[in-house]
C-alpha cells in the first residue's frame, strides 16, 4: 500500500496540468483564504467585543455550540436550498463558504473573546487611570495584550478549515478533496491516500506557518520568551495576564505556559488527525471493500460449473437506475426456474463492481458490450456490434464469461441545451472544438479516466474542455439546465433527455461505439439453467423496452422490483 501511495504521488502526470497536485493546492488554499477571510472579519470583532464589554457571553457559547453541526451534511442542505435559485458556479461555491465559514467563526470567536478576558485588570485599571477612553483601552491595551490567543484562535480555524476544505469536492468544486471524493468513486485507495498525505502535509504547513508568525509578531513580553522572571522582579515586570504568584514565576513564566500550550495543542491535534487518517485509509485498502463477504463464492451454494447445479446467486448492479432495474429482471427471472437469487445494488462504478463479481462477492451483473470492452482492452477498435461481442468474449478475465447479447443498447452520449446547440451551432461531438476554451462538461467522476471520456474525446475529437464537473445522476441533469456546464454525459436511453429536451450530438467517429445489455457471469454460475434463462430475458430485451423500464424508475418512480415483476409477467418470463 505504501508502495502504491508513494508511486501515485511522484507520478509526472500528477504534477501538471489542471488535475495536478499544484492546481488543486491553489485551489484548495483559495477556498480555504476566503472562507478564513469572511469568518475572521465576522469572529474577531465580535470575540473583542464581548469580551470587552462583557455583554451577549451567549455568543460564545452559541458559536462554540455550533461546533457539533454536521458539516457535510449542512453543505449538501445548503446546495439544495441554493442550487435551484443560482444559475451559474455560485451554485457550488456558496455551499462549501457557508460550511467553512460557520467553522471557522468558534475558534476565532473564542481566541478573541478569551484573549481580552485574560488581560491583567489591574492592566485595565491602569490604562483607565491614565485617562484612556474606553476604545484606547481596547485597542490599545487589550488587543496587543490579548494577540497571542486572537492568533492561536487563528490557528486552530485554519487547522479545520484546511483540513475539512476537501467537502469542497462533494459539490463538484475542485481542491485536493478531488483525490478522495473521485478516488472513492473508483475505490482507488493509493490516489485517496496520496490526496490525504497531501492535505495533512498542506495543514501541517499552514500550523508551523503560524507559529512562526506568531513567534516573530507578539512581543516576547507576551510569550514568555524573554528571559524568566527573578522573585526579586515580580513587582516591576508586570505583564498583561493576572500575575501569579512569585514562587510560580521563578519555576517559569505564566506566559511561557499559555504560549507552550497554545503552540503544542494544535500541531498534536493535527498530527493526531494525520495518523488517524492514514490508519483510516489503510485498513480500507486492506480490507474494507463494501463489496467483499467471507471470501470467493460467499453467499452461493451448490457446485456451479456450466453442468452443475446452481442453487442461489447473487446479481450486483451499478450505481444507477438502469443497472438495478435490469439486475432485478435478471434475478426475478432465475427465481421462476427455481434458483434462489437475490440482488445487490449501488455497488459503484465499473471498477468496483468488476472486483466483486471476480471475487466470488457476487455471481453476475448487468453489462455493455462497447463500454467493458473499452475498459478492459485500450486498444480495442472494434466498433460494429457483432465485432465488439466477439472482441469482448476474448478479452474478459478468466473465470467470467458473458450470455447473448440483448438488441437493447444503451451507451454514453455527450448531449448539450437546445439553447447551447442553437448558440454555438452544434450538431455534432466535434463541433465542441471551436468552444472548448469555455466548455465544461458534467459527468460521472470516472469519465474523466476512460478511454470512452475525457481520454477518448481527446484522442478522437482533439477535444479537450476547459473545465470538467464529476457529478452523479441528477446532479449532471441539473448541472445543464442550472448552466453550471455546458455539456454532459447521460446515457442515451436516460428519459431526461427527452423531458429536458436536450440535444444529442452524433458521434461519427463511433467514440462511444456499440453498447449492447449483456449479462456478464462467473463461469462456475452459468449452467444450462442460468444460461438459457438469462438468453430468454436478452431476447426479449429491445432498445424502446430497456427506455420505458428506465422512465418507470426514474420518472413515474416506480420499485424497480415492481418494474421488472411487471415486464417479466408481460412477455411470459415471470
Amino acid at each position: 500500500m505504501l508502495t502504491s501511495i508513494w508511486a501515485w504521488l511522484i507520478a509526472p502526470e500528477q504534477w501538471s496540468g489542471t488535475r495536478g497536485i499544484p492546481n488543486r493546492v491553489v485551489e484548495h488554499l483559495g477556498y480555504s483564504a476566503l472562507a478564513l477571510g469572511i469568518g475572521a472579519a465576522i469572529a474577531v470583532p465580535l470575540g473583542l467585543w464581548v469580551g470587552h464589554s462583557g455583554r451577549a457571553q451567549w455568543i460564545v457559547t452559541a458559536t462554540n455550540a455550533a461546533r457539533a453541526i454536521p458539516s457535510l451534511g449542512l453543505l449538501f442542505a445548503v446546495a439544495m436550498f441554493v442550487g435551484p435559485r443560482i444559475s451559474s458556479d455560485l451554485a457550488y461555491v456558496i455551499p462549501s463558504l457557508v460550511v467553512l465559514v460557520l467553522l471557522a467563526i468558534p475558534p476565532l470567536v473564542s481566541g478573541a473573546y478569551a484573549g481580552v478576558r485574560a488581560v491583567d485588570p489591574a492592566v485595565r485599571d491602569a490604562a483607565y487611570g491614565m485617562g484612556m477612553r474606553p476604545r484606547e483601552v481596547l485597542w490599545q491595551v487589550e488587543v496587543p495584550c490579548a494577540l497571542p490567543l486572537v492568533l492561536s484562535g487563528a490557528r486552530a480555524a485554519t487547522l479545520q478549515v484546511i483540513a475539512t476544505a476537501t467537502i469542497a469536492a462533494a459539490v463538484s468544486l475542485g481542491g485536493l478533496g478531488r483525490y478522495l471524493i473521485d478516488g472513492l468513486a473508483v475505490r482507488d485507495y493509493p490516489q485517496m491516500a496520496g490526496g490525504a498525505v497531501v492535505v495533512a502535509s498542506l495543514a501541517l504547513a499552514a500550523d508551523l506557518g503560524w507559529g512562526l508568525l506568531t513567534r516573530y509578531a507578539v512581543s516576547p513580553g507576551l510569550t514568555g520568551r524573554s528571559r524568566p522572571i527573578r522573585a526579586g522582579e515580580a513587582t516591576t515586570r508586570q505583564g498583561c495576564w493576572t500575575p501569579q504568584s512569585p514562587g510560580e514565576r521563578v519555576a517559569g513564566s505564566p506566559h511561557r505556559k499559555r504560549a507552550d500550550m497554545t503552540t503544542i495543542r494544535p500541531f498534536v491535534a493535527t498530527t493526531g488527525a494525520v495518523l488517524a487518517m492514514g490508519l483510516a485509509l489503510s485498513a480500507c485498502g486492506a480490507s474494507s471493500d463494501p463489496t467483499k463477504s467471507a471470501g470467493p463464492g460467499a453467499g452461493t451454494t451448490g457446485s456451479g460449473g456450466s453442468g452443475g447445479a446452481v442453487t442461489k446467486v447473487v446479481v450486483g448492479a451499478a450505481d444507477f437506475s438502469e443497472s438495478q432495474v435490469l439486475a432485478e429482471v435478471y434475478a426475478q427471472a432465475l427465481s421462476a426456474k427455481g434458483i434462489s437469487a437475490s440482488t445487490r445494488p449501488n455497488i459503484g462504478s465499473r471498477e468496483v463492481y468488476l472486483k466483486a463479481v471476480e471475487d466470488g462477492s457476487v455471481d453476475m451483473v448487468p453489462e455493455y458490450t462497447g463500454s467493458l470492452l473499452s475498459y478492459l482492452d485500450k486498444a480495442a477498435t472494434a466498433k460494429a456490434s457483432e465485432e465488439v461481442y466477439a472482441a469482448l468474449s476474448k478479452a474478459l478475465p478468466a473465470g467470467l464469461t458473458v450470455l447473448a447479447k440483448s438488441n437493447a443498447e444503451d451507451k454514453n452520449s455527450i448531449v448539450v441545451t437546445k439553447e447551447t446547440a442553437a448558440a454555438w451551432s452544434l450538431k455534432e461531438i466535434g463541433d465542441l472544438v471551436a468552444h472548448q476554451d469555455e466548455l465544461v462538461i458534467a459527468a460521472p467522476p470516472e469519465f474523466q479516466n476512460r478511454e470512452q471520456g475525457l481520454m477518448g474525446l481527446k484522442a478522437q475529437y482533439a477535444l479537450i474542455p476547459k473545465d470538467f464537473r464529476p457529478l452523479k445522476g441528477k446532479a449532471v441533469v441539473d448541472a445543464l439546465l442550472g448552466g453550471q456546464a455546458k455539456a454532459a454525459n447521460i446515457f442515451s436511453t436516460d428519459p431526461a433527455i427527452t423531458v429536458n429536451g436536450f440535444v444529442t450530438l452524433a458521434d461519427p467517429k463511433l467514440l462511444f461505439g456499440s453498447d449492447n445489455v449483456v449479462p456478464l457471469v462467473r463461469k462456475d454460475k452459468a449452467n444450462e439453467v442460468v444460461t438459457t434463462t438469462l438468453n430468454a430475458v436478452s431476447a426479449k430485451l429491445d432498445t424502446p423496452t430497456l427506455t420505458d423500464l428506465v422512465k418507470q424508475v426514474d420518472v413515474d418512480k416506480k420499485d424497480a422490483k415492481v418494474v421488472a415483476k411487471e415486464w417479466l409477467a408481460k412477455v411470459g418470463l415471470g
